[in-house]
């Protein structure tokens, strides 16, 4: 019986991706999307590449491979110019830009993130704009947007100059010292920036980056189109500052199922291997009926991994991001099995993914450390919960399950096949089972499995 079920579950799943599917179409749109940009980042004194990295969450290694001039990566000169790669996006409807999380510190204001934190890549105003606390009431503490204005090049336009890099003077800085570093004439730095006034040094103008990319970015695209979310995402539903009541412990296993599969597809039956590089509770949106889909998947890049070649992409968020790739930029499917294993702490907790871990200083960390179910679970679980919400040994199992994609060593966490087997086995049943016949490395884990 459960055997049938599943297989109808699976030919659901396929019949809604070919639906999904039949909806792209290629489309004319006013703004360009899907194209990657560069920020230039003013060093200042006591910023460093950790830090940078960060606020930025692009690990040091991709950084480095668009600064070339930079030698010692554990040293930046302070006054010097670091490039940072992203992509765009067109946020609402508005202009060509890209929205990161940054987690306030004691004294911060919206003027003090954008010059300083930010380094003049964006301004007050816009800060601001795209945040709901008054500018005398920021909490410290507190993951906030900070959204930084981009262009990106036009192929139709120049052949030469395929990207533009977000560029801001600092004082002194003028129209032709952009020309003369940059190596941009003066005329075609005036026709990218019509309205700017590079003489009064504080603007933020759009520098074209000669050769920077193998890629144009390019006004026809595909858009693939879904039902209406009505509920939003995980992340909203998640935190109590929200307003909205907690999720029903059932629901939450069920969006976790949801989540993975999706995973499993894109992982498991595409060629080539699909990587989504970004999962996270917020890219987890929530149907009528609370059906999890896994969202956002942004512009993709060639990655090598063994002999096959990935499809994956260039963006992370800090505190899903496993510890190869934040330090050496490895790529493979473990990344997402990491992020996803995030999420089901998520799932559990209800907290922030990422953790303060210091009162002074801009030190944080992911949520991977979970207290040990069988020590204290009313630690572990949703405070909104009450005991009668939940069964504690669903609960003890999925937290086994988050620990298992967590590992350190990408090579002992499970793959995305076995986490939709893990959970389908914690949602029909409470029978005994060993989180570690889950491990890809059995050699490893055989003191933990016992079976059933």
């Amino acid at each position: 019986m459960m055997l049938a079920e599943g297989n109808t579950q699976i030919k659901l799943l396929v019949f809604h991706v070919f639906l999904l599917l039949l909806l792209s179409f290629t489309a004319k749109a006013k703004f360009k999307h899907g194209c990657l940009a560069l920020a230039s980042y003013n060093v200042w004194d006591g910023s460093n590449l950790t830090y940078i990295s960060y606020i930025f969450s692009q690990p040091t290694p991709e950084i480095l491979k668009y600064n070339p001039q930079v030698k010692n990566s554990d040293s930046l000169r302070t006054g010097t110019r670091i490039n940072i790669p992203f992509s765009c996006d067109c946020l609402n409807s508005d202009f060509l830009g890209h929205t990161f999380t940054y987690l306030t510190q004691h004294s911060d204001t919206y003027n003090r993130v954008a010059q300083i934190a930010f380094a003049n890549l964006s301004t007050e105003e816009l800060v601001h704009r795209v945040n709901i606390y008054a500018p005398t009431q920021i909490p410290e503490k507190a993951p906030i947007n900070v959204t930084v204005n981009w262009s990106c090049g036009d192929g139709k336009i120049s052949k030469d100059y395929g990207l533009f890099m977000a560029y801001p003077l600092r004082p002194g800085e003028g129209l032709s010292s952009v020309a003369a570093e940059s190596g941009v004439p003066a005329r075609l730095l005036e026709m990218y920036n019509k309205g700017s006034h590079f003489g009064s040094g504080n603007d933020l103008v759009f520098v074209p980056a000669r050769g920077a990319l193998d890629r144009y970015c390019v006004e026809d695209f595909l858009f693939l189109v879904y039902e209406y979310i009505e509920n939003g995402n995980l992340r909203q539903h998640l935190r109590s500052s929200s307003g909205l009541g907690p999720l029903p412990w059932q629901t939450r296993m069920q969006i976790a199922l949801d989540s993975a599969r999706g995973l499993e597809y894109i992982h498991e039956y595409t060629v080539p291997v699909y990587i989504h590089h970004d999962i996270k509770s917020a890219n987890v949106l929530k149907d009528k009926n609370f059906r999890a889909k896994v969202a956002d998947f942004g512009p993709t890049k060639q990655s090598e991994y063994g002999s096959a070649s990935l499809q994956t992409r260039l963006v992370d968020t800090f505190g899903y991001m496993p510890p190869e790739y934040a330090q050496y930029g490895d790529v493979s499917p473990k990344i997402d099995v990491y992020a996803f294993g995030v999420v089901l702490s998520e799932l559990i907790s209800a907290k922030e993914a990422v953790v303060r871990t210091n009162e002074y200083v801009a030190e944080s960390r992911g949520l991977v450390a979970l207290p040990d179910p069988r020590e204290d679970l009313v630690k572990l679980v949703d405070p909104r919960l009450s005991s009668n919400d939940y069964s504690p040994d669903s609960v003890d199992k999925m937290a086994q399950l988050a620990k298992a994609c967590t590992q350190e060593n990408p090579q002992l966490r499970p793959s995305m096949r076995s986490i939709v087997v893990a959970l389908m086995t914690i949602s029909s049943s409470t029978e005994e089972w060993d989180v570690g016949s889950f491990y890809e490395n059995h050699t490893h884990l055989v003191n933990l499995m016992s079976g059933r």
